[in-house]
């Protein structure tokens, strides 16, 4: 026996039975009312009767809404009728252009578009929508015309004209017609290899930029490491002619950028297809190394009597290829050399410029002989220059041992301090005004001493 469907609706009321066959099914159909404008939501309520029952045995709820709208439409084109859809193709490329046109009115209206051509068509073929044919603009949607240039050779740049029709609310019997300039130049990719090292073998980090004044993108940017295989930076779209630049940042202190050799990595006139390269080598700035020498004189006398003249000594395990004094001593200096002696007049310094092109230097300092005008008593020297060695005669210093040395990196520093104090011995003399006073003082005592005893 058929089972029985019921159902009833809400809030326009309205109910209905139909059956159901064994095995089959029965489709419901809702309508809508469009007398009117506006959104209307129903509910429906189904209660089904099996195998001949004569209570429902089950029910299901549904919703409908109808949307009842005004049929209107407003079309945009994007861009504006008269503009120019222009790009660039690479040579014996193509590339494509478009034209949008939009349904603004999204209350549920399609515009058409009716047709599209071309002026000439022999560089340009519209690859979408298929024409001749009406196609609609979806309400609240796009419809995108794409139109295809191909470069034919031996030409800078092609040119046609778009002209396309389409129907709205208000266009009336006529429809809008929009005409669109069509230009491509004749560009193509440029490629631009980057490789980064320093002189010292380091591996850090830098980032390398590529800024152009034409071409896609203008500017881009990646993070390479120093010895490692670089970056090709692609720029697409190059017409003839433009300029384009690689830089660098980020990279350690201490160093010195050198762009090809000192060539620059600047590339004017920039070709289509051109391949282009840029080393980038980061030399070590040269380090300093400083001794200072410092007098202390125990005697209360004019230490412009005493000329003291000690040899200072740079050692470094690095060419030393440069120097200066702020004493008032000469500084003799024939680089490269290893380990030099520079005489140094009273209080002063002396600094040893250091290449570090290889890497880290290894500096110390210590004092050869001395000598004097007016030769003092004695002096005594002490030393912070490791190994604490005040005479030159005690070798060079082992730089195997890093006890021995204060290391200065790539355009870095270091300094240490040799001091000498300088002493007198023996029995001071007096004057003859002293003499007299002191004899007069050893009779006095004498006269005591007698009196006490006696």
């Amino acid at each position: 026996m058929p089972g029985v469907l019921g159902i009833s609706a809400s809030p326009n009321g309205g109910n209905l039975d139909t059956s159901i066959v064994p095995g089959g099914s029965t489709q419901v159909t809702f309508s809508c009312d469009t007398a009117q404008a506006g959104s209307f939501t129903y509910a429906y309520q189904c209660s089904y009767v099996e195998d001949g029952g004569e209570a429902p045995t089950g029910d299901a709820f549904y919703t409908y809404t109808c949307d009842v709208r005004d049929p209107e439409s407003d079309v945009v084109p994007t861009p504006a009728s008269g503009s120019t859809l222009s790009g660039i193709v690479s040579p014996g490329g193509s590339a494509t252009l478009q034209a949008v046109f939009g349904e603004t009115n999204d209350e549920g209206a399609d515009g058409t578009l009716e047709s599209c051509t071309l002026a000439d068509g022999t560089n340009f073929a519209i690859t979408s929508p298929t024409f001749p044919g009406s196609y609609p603009i979806p309400s609240g949607g796009t419809l995108p015309v794409v139109v295809e240039g191909t470069d034919p050779g031996g030409v800078e740049s092609i040119t046609d004209t778009l002209t396309c029709t389409y129907f709205d609310s208000g266009s009336g019997e006529g429809g809008v017609t929009v005409n669109y300039n069509l230009l491509l130049t004749v560009g193509g990719n440029s490629g631009f290899t980057v490789t980064k090292t320093f002189t010292d073998g380091r591996t850090d980090e830098v980032d390398v930029t590529l800024t152009c004044n034409g071409g896609l993108p203008l500017e881009q940017s990646f993070t390479i490491a120093g010895g490692g295989p670089g970056v090709t930076f692609v720029v697409s779209n190059v017409e003839t002619g433009p300029t384009c630049e690689v830089t660098e940042s980020g990279g350690p202190d201490g160093y010195t950028a050198v762009m090809n050799g000192g060539a620059g990595c600047v590339f004017e006139d920039v070709q289509p297809g051109g391949e282009y390269t840029c080393a980038i080598e980061n030399i070590a700035n040269p380090g300093m190394f400083t001794v200072h020498k410092e007098w202390l004189i125990t005697e209360p006398a004019d230490e412009d009597d005493i000329r003291q003249i000690a040899e200072l000594w740079v050692f470094c395990d690095k060419p030393i290829i440069g120097s200066e004094s702020g004493s008032e001593g000469d500084v003799p200096l024939a680089p490269p050399i290893y380990g030099h002696g520079y005489p140094v007049l009273g209080d002063g310094y002396v600094t040893a410029y250091v290449d570090t092109s290889t890497g880290p230097a290894n500096c110390t300092g210590a004092e050869g002989v001395f000598g004097y005008e007016n030769p003092p008593s004695g002096v005594e020297a002490t030393s912070d220059c490791p190994p604490a060695i005040n005479d030159v005669n005690q070798g060079v210093p082992d730089f195997t041992d890093p006890s021995t040395w204060i290391e200065v990196e790539a355009g870095g520093s270091g300094e240490c301090t040799i001091t000498n104090t300088l002493f007198f011995e023996g029995i001071p003399t007096l004057s003859q005004w002293g003499m007299a006073i002191m004899a007069l003082l050893m009779l006095g005592m004498g006269m005591i001493g007698f009196r006490r005893f006696a």
